[in-house]
């Protein structure tokens, strides 16, 4: 390569400056022909001006006299000479000489009589042809000198040229090789080595695959990164410093109810209008520390973290995150209102067994009767509070999914009728009558779940039915359902039922015992076990709730 640019560089040096010198080799020829052309031509005038006809030794001598150089002819009709400044022994004719022929034009030939090239002119006067000759010596002189000393010129300018064309190409290709060898590195091509400049269109190949290879890892990386962005359940917002938009995930999109195009880019005011959230941001900006935020959308509840990033990738912008904690914000509740209401359906019948013992120990009832009718309802409310707990521990436990290991096969429809034995003696204390259309079903649960639901499920049936009423039980492989002709329960409080120690008739559970825990806990072995609940009541007319498995 390098021997190829100093060829290529010294023929298009050696080729202009011949081209210079040819070219002004013909614009000096040009010009001294052209000062020589006019010169013969104001002899030839002079001449005619002179010349009578009769003075022709004057003529020549005055001419003659002008310019030892210009050579004179007269020549009589015929072509024959009859005068000539330089020689008299000139016999030949001169009518076929072209200048005698094309009069007043000039014409530059040489001349056998003089030995030499010349410029010749001629024109009739006075019944003679008066030719004028000048010798093209000096003309040729100069342009040989010029020749010869262009030539001297050119081969130095040549070589100087080359000189300077070989040291700069030499250290600029040296330069280039380095890069090369560098590009070489970043390309990862270890297959070559010694690298130059020849091996330029090899070494950008590989450079461009692997740039190609770097870009796919790029991409890939970014489609990750974007796939994982977007299958969070946060909503994720990245501000530049100026607080344009330039990175949001499709949950932020969601949260916001706002199309990608609308806000990507923009300024994030076009996304937030919230004004306090706002203020955050800004502040965040200003002081580059974490602020925290809560706000409501859609009725869904947001915990909003704003976080300056530093780092280069982001240079002074900002990270918003969005978490939903609705979910967990209803359960601070509901776990408030559980204890609340835990610690008031335990306080209940702790204060009456207290109080009951107080009027025994203190003497205050001192009868037998009195005494074991007090230690009865102490019974009662101490049976009572150990119902509470148990529910509230088994309940603890279902929702934990503690006992979801333990699976068996169980039979439904004996579960169901080792539950109505259970519940003879009250179910003829009310003159229940029970209606059963119960198919042989197992199912695969843990067994102590399956007791609860069952269990649970008729004794509410019992509890809110009425005196002399009715129970329908079905038991197919679809579905189990209980239904009775009890108080029913009202249509605004039917989504509450499932709630822990929520009661529809609060004065007849106390009087019947029941603890507020056993829908809560119907619920829960059926998420368990992805089992469906439907409810289906009216007020007076009774309950059904129907299992479906």
């Amino acid at each position: 390569m390098k021997k190829r640019l100093i060829i290529v560089n010294s023929i298009i040096i050696f080729c202009s400056l011949l081209i210079m010198l040819i070219t002004s080799l013909f614009v000096i020829n040009h010009v001294n022909t052209n000062d020589a052309n006019g010169k013969i031509e104001n002899y030839l005038e002079f001449a005619t001006q002179i010349f009578d006809g009769n003075n022709l030794d004057e003529t020549k001598d005055v001419l003659h006299n002008i310019d030892t150089d210009i050579r004179i002819t007269i020549i009589d009709m015929d072509g024959k000479v009859v005068i000539d400044s330089d020689r008299d022994d000139v016999t030949d004719n001169h009518i076929t000489r072209p200048e005698i022929k094309n009069l007043e034009t000039v014409y530059n030939r040489y001349s056998n009589t003089m030995g030499r090239d010349m410029l010749y002119i001629a024109t009739i006067d006075d019944g003679y042809y008066l030719r004028i000759a000048i010798p093209m010596d000096d003309i040729n002189e100069i342009i040989t000198l010029y020749v010869a000393v262009s030539i001297i010129t050119l081969l130095i300018i040549f070589s100087i040229s080359f000189a300077f064309t070989s040291f700069f190409i030499r250290n600029s290709i040296n330069i280039i090789n380095k890069n090369v060898k560098k590009l070489a590195e970043l390309a990862e091509d270890n297959t070559i080595t010694d690298l130059s400049i020849d091996d330029l269109p090899i070494v950008l190949d590989a450079l461009n695959n692997e740039l190609k290879s770097k870009i796919d890892i790029i991409n890939l990386q970014n489609e990750k990164t974007n796939t994982i962005i977007n299958g969070m359940n946060e909503g994720l917002i990245a501000l530049d410093k100026k607080g344009n938009i330039i990175q949001i995930n499709n949950k932020a999109l969601e949260i916001f109810d706002v199309a990608l195009n609308d806000v990507i880019n923009r300024n994030y005011i076009y996304l937030i209008r919230n004004v306090e959230l706002q203020k955050l941001i800004d502040a965040c900006y200003k002081d580059k520390e974490l602020k925290k935020y809560t706000c409501v959308r859609e009725n869904r509840s947001y915990s909003v973290f704003i976080k300056n990033i530093e780092e280069k990738w982001l240079d002074g912008g900002i990270i918003i995150s969005l978490i939903d904690v609705t979910q967990r914000m209803l359960l601070e509740q509901t776990k408030k209102d559980f204890f609340a209401n835990a610690s008031h359906e335990l306080k209940s019948p702790l204060t009456c067994i207290i109080g009951y013992q107080q009027m025994v120990t203190e003497d205050i009832v001192t009868d037998s009767e009195s005494i074991k009718e007090y230690s009865k309802k102490t019974l009662k409310e101490a049976n009572r509070m150990n119902n509470i707990i148990i529910d509230m521990l088994n309940l603890s436990n279902f929702e934990a999914g503690n006992e979801n290991k333990d699976i068996d096969e169980i039979s439904i429809d004996s579960l169901i009728n080792d539950a109505l034995d259970s519940f003879q003696s009250i179910l003829k204390l009310k003159n229940i009558t029970i209606y059963k259309n119960i198919n042989n079903v197992k199912l695969k649960m843990h067994k102590k779940q399956a007791l609860e639901l069952v269990t649970n499920l008729i004794d509410n049936a019992i509890k809110y039915n009425k005196e002399n009423g009715v129970i329908h039980i079905e038991l197919t492989k679809e579905y189990f359902s209980v239904s009775d002709s009890g108080i029913g329960i009202p249509d605004d409080e039917q989504n509450r039922i499932f709630e822990r120690f929520y009661r529809v008739d609060k004065a007849k559970s106390k009087t019947m015992g029941g603890t507020g825990l056993g829908l809560a806990i119907v619920k829960h072995v059926c998420e368990n076990h992805g089992f469906d609940i439907q409810l289906e009541s009216k007020i007076n007319e009774g309950t059904k709730i129907t299992i479906i498995f």
